[in-house]
């Protein structure tokens, strides 16, 4: 059996990993936008950048917080008897 302490700290290191990324693209996005509204304001090219970004962002969020890790783990425990 796995250690439950361990597992939580697995998970909440995930979480604040998970958070950081967000962090970082709450910052980092407006600044991409700004620069690349004063150095070319009819193309913007960073709106490019943001939305593979925010695709990253959701995957990563998918990994994180996915109902079905919950149940494969309940299954796992089911068949381990």
């Amino acid at each position: 059996m796995e250690n439950p302490y361990k597992l939580a700290e697995v998970r909440l290191r995930a979480r604040r990993d998970f958070l950081i990324h967000l962090g970082i693209f709450l910052f980092a996005a407006p600044v991409l936008l700004l620069l690349d509204w004063f150095a070319e304001p009819a193309r913007l090219v960073s709106g490019w950048l943001i939305l593979a970004w925010i695709i990253g962002l959701a995957l990563h969020a998918l990994s994180l917080f996915e109902p079905l890790k919950r149940l494969h783990r309940l299954l796992d425990r089911l068949s381990r008897g």
